[in-house]
Formats: C-alpha cells, structure tokens, sequence
C-alpha cells in the first residue's frame, strides 16, 4: 500500500518514467492505455495488490525484466552483505565496548566515545564514497565496485564485500559499542564483581 501510495503522490507517472520528459501526449496516453493507467486508482491499487499476491511484480521500467527476477538475482548479494556487516558490527562493538568499560575515563575510553560519536553521524553512502577514494582509488586495494560469487572466488567475494561491509558496519557498531560500553559499565559496578 506504501508503494502504491508512494507512486501516486510524487506526481511521476510510469509514462513519463518510461518514455522520457520529451514523450508526446500521444505517446503517454497509448501507453497509459496499455497498461492500464486509465483506470480509477481504486481499480488500479486492486489489479496491484492481486498481481502482488500472486509474485507478479510487475516488469522493470528500464530493463524490460521482470521485476522478481532482478530481485532474486539481489537477494544472494543482500543477504551476505547484511549478515557480514551484522557480524562485523557485533564483533567490533563486543571488543571495543568491552575493553572501554574495563578503561573507563581512561584514554581508551575517551577515543572509543569519540569514535563512537563520529561513527554515528556519518551517512554511509558518504563512508562508501570515502572507502572507494581510499582503498579502490589510491591504494588499490579492493575493487570500486561488482560482487564475485564466493563459489566462484572465495577471495574476490571477501574483496568485493569489505567496502560495502565496512560503509554500513561502522554506524551500527558504533550505536552497539555505546551500547556495550554503558551495560557493561553498569554491571562493574554491582557487587558481585
């Protein structure tokens, strides 16, 4: 219902998203009428919801594919940069949370709460870019873009995924080590220990 609701109120119809700002008039109604664009929203929110509930996703405006097909050829790639970046940000955030409570108000300390800090702030598209110049660029390190299959090359799909890995693990490790840091201060400080 978002997606649609979102589709409807930016104004951007899939006519002109297709045929481009230049398509004429008649252009954009031959297409609307093909599709089915014509129709009531209500019509149209149905036949979307009913395509949806059958994995009918409709095809890409730019491809021409299916869209199911492209997110199935994404979901091996999602998945293994999400569960990479989660254990990343995990380990990281355990180990440095820890060793910052067991330093607290110590200099160690003080550098994990400033990294933490910027860590937080930082967009990860704009980490992404800084890793791309750093590592792809000028170091030449890693690739600047793609994803190897690990069943092609397991070293090539650990290159392809440490940039992306590190662009979306830096901000959440940074929240979990905050968090690490203020439970494990808060039990060093009971009794038992």
């Amino acid at each position: 219902t978002l997606i649609f609701v979102i589709g409807v109120a930016t104004g951007q119809t899939a006519a002109i998203a297709r045929l481009g700002p230049f398509a004429s008039p008649e252009q954009i109604a031959a297409f609307e009428e093909a599709n089915g664009l014509n129709d009531p929203l209500i019509v149209q929110y149905l036949r979307f919801i009913g395509r949806l509930l059958t994995g009918d996703f409709g095809t890409s405006l730019v491809t021409e594919q299916p869209i199911g097909e492209l997110i199935l050829k994404a979901l091996p790639v999602t998945i293994s940069l999400a569960l990479l970046s989660t254990l990343v940000a995990a380990v990281v955030s355990l180990v440095l949370g820890s060793l910052a409570a067991v330093f607290r108000d110590r200099p160690f300390d003080a550098i994990v709460r400033a990294f933490t800090s910027v860590g937080q702030s930082l967009p990860v598209f704009w980490v992404g870019l800084l890793g791309i110049q750093l590592f792809a660029i000028q170091l030449r390190w890693l690739p600047s873009g793609g994803f190897v299959p690990i069943t092609e090359d397991p070293v090539g799909w650990l290159r392809s995924m440490t940039l992306p890995v590190l662009a979306l693990s830096i901000p959440y490790s940074s929240v979990l080590t905050r968090i690490v840091r203020a439970s494990m201060v808060e039990q060093l400080e009971k009794d038992y220990v």
